[in-house]
C-alpha cells in the first residue's frame, strides 16, 4: 500500500479520471479509503491510495461535478435527441399530409380531367349535330331558294304565255276575221285581183297563226316533259327541202331565195320530225329578217362526230348586246321583220329547248346591218 497523502491533488484528479471504474471507497476510523483496485499502467497490478478526509471530499466534490455535467450533457443530449425525433416526426407527418395532398389533388384532377374530356366529346357531339342541321337547314333554305326561282319562273311564263295568247296570237286572228269580214259582205263587189290579194294574205296569216300555235305547243311539251324524240339517222338535205317547201309561200311572197348547200348523203343521229321544226323555225326567222329580194344559205358539215348545220342570212342582224337573251324567256327583246313580220319569240326558245332535248346546242353569229347565222350542233350518223 502506498500513502498518498502527500500526493498532488492535480496526479489524483488524473488518476480518477481515468482509473475512476477501477476504484471502491471504504470508511476505516473515521478515514476515508480509496483502494485502486486495477492499475491503470501495469496490467496485472493493484495499486491501493488513501487520502485524508479533506481531499476526498474533493475528490467526491469533483465527482459529483463531473456525473452532474455529464448528466446534464446527456439530458441535453437526450433533448436534443428528443427534439430531432420530434423534428422527423413533424417531417415526416408533414411529408405525409403533403403526399396526401399531392395525391388528393392528383385524383381531383383526373377525375376533373375525365369529366372535362366527357364535356368535350358531348360538346364536339353537339357541335357536329349543330353543324349536321345547320347543313339540313342549308340545303332546305336552297331547295326553298330554287322552288322560289321556279315559281317565279313559271309565274313569269304564264304571264308570257297569257301575252301571247292575248296580243300576238289575237292580232292575227283580227286580221283573218277583217279579210274574212270583208270577203263576205263585198265578195261580188270585189275584183278578180283584190279577191287574189285577200286570200294570199289569209294564207300568210293563217300560216304565220298556225307556225305561233305549234311553236307554243311544242314549247309547252316540252316545259311538261311530254315531249319524246325517236331519233334515227335522218338525211339532213332531205329534211332541209321539207322545211323550204313548208315555207314556200312565205319566201316568195318576199322574192326571196333559199339556197340549200347541204352535201348528199350527209345524216345526223336525230329525230327528224323535230329536226325539222327546228329548221322552220331557224329558215322563218331568217326570211322574217332578211329584205325583199335577199338570199337565205343551208349549210352542213360533219366535225368528227358532230354534225354542224346553219342557216345564213344578210338581213338586219342582232344587237351583240341583245344576242345573249335571244334563248330566254324572260327577254322582252322583240323585233318586226323587215316588213313588220310579227312573233311571238317562241320560235328561236323552242328551237333552244328542241336542240337541247335532242342531245345537241345552238350557236349564233351575227353583226348588226350584216345578218345573221344560226348553227345547230347534232350528233352525226350512229354506226
Amino acid at each position: 500500500m502506498f500513502n498518498y497523502k502527500n500526493t498532488s491533488l492535480v496526479v489524483f484528479f488524473y488518476i480518477f479520471d481515468h482509473c475512476s471504474k477501477h476504484m471502491k471507497v471504504f470508511r476505516s476510523s473515521g478515514r476515508m479509503v480509496i483502494f485502486l483496485l486495477m492499475a491503470c499502467t501495469t496490467p496485472g497490478a493493484t495499486l491501493i491510495a488513501a487520502f485524508n478526509k479533506d481531499t476526498l471530499q474533493q475528490v467526491i466534490l469533483y465527482e459529483t461535478d463531473h456525473r452532474e455535467s455529464v448528466n446534464q450533457k446527456l439530458q441535453e443530449s437526450n433533448a436534443l435527441n428528443e427534439q430531432i425525433i420530434a423534428n422527423q416526426r413533424r417531417f415526416v407527418f408533414l411529408s405525409g399530409t403533403a403526399t396526401f395532398a399531392v395525391v388528393f389533388l392528383l385524383v381531383i384532377l383526373w377525375i376533373s380531367r375525365k369529366k372535362l374530356l366527357k364535356q368535350n366529346r358531348d360538346l364536339e357531339a353537339m357541335h357536329r349535330q349543330i353543324i349536321h342541321k345547320q347543313f339540313e337547314i342549308s340545303k332546305k333554305n336552297a331547295k326553298l331558294d330554287e322552288q322560289k326561282r321556279e315559281l317565279e319562273q313559271l309565274n313569269h311564263t304564264k304571264d308570257k304565255l297569257f301575252s301571247i295568247i292575248a296580243h300576238d296570237l289575237r292580232a292575227p286572228f283580227h286580221s283573218l276575221l277583217g279579210y274574212l269580214g270583208i270577203l263576205s259582205d263585198d265578195f261580188d263587189q270585189l275584183d278578180k285581183e283584190e279577191k287574189q290579194n285577200m286570200v294570199k294574205e289569209l294564207h300568210r296569216l293563217s300560216h304565220a297563226t298556225y307556225g305561233m300555235i305549234t311553236n307554243l305547243l311544242e314549247w309547252a311539251a316540252v316545259q311538261r316533259g311530254v315531249l319524246r324524240t325517236n331519233p334515227g339517222n335522218t338525211p339532213i338535205g332531205q329534211v332541209v327541202d321539207e322545211s323550204i317547201m313548208l315555207l314556200k309561200q312565205n319566201f316568195d311572197g318576199k322574192d326571196q331565195q333559199i339556197i340549200n348547200q347541204v352535201p348528199a348523203g350527209l345524216t345526223s343521229y336525230a329525230d327528224p320530225k323535230l329536226l325539222r321544226s327546228v329548221l322552220v323555225n331557224l329558215i322563218n326567222n331568217a326570211v322574217k329578217f332578211s329584205p325583199r329580194g335577199g338570199k337565205i344559205r343551208v349549210e352542213a358539215i360533219m366535225n368528227g362526230s358532230i354534225v354542224k348545220i346553219c342557216i345564213r342570212d344578210y338581213g338586219v342582224g342582232i344587237p351583240a348586246d341583245k344576242i345573249g337573251s335571244l334563248f330566254e324567256l324572260s327577254s322582252d327583246y322583240r323585233r318586226h321583220g323587215t316588213e313588220n313580220e310579227q312573233g311571238t319569240g317562241l320560235g328561236l326558245i323552242t328551237v333552244k329547248e328542241i336542240v337541247t332535248l335532242m342531245g345537241g346546242k345552238v350557236q349564233v353569229e351575227s353583226q348588226e346591218g350584216n345578218g345573221s347565222r344560226f348553227c345547230v350542233f347534232l350528233p352525226a350518223e350512229k354506226q
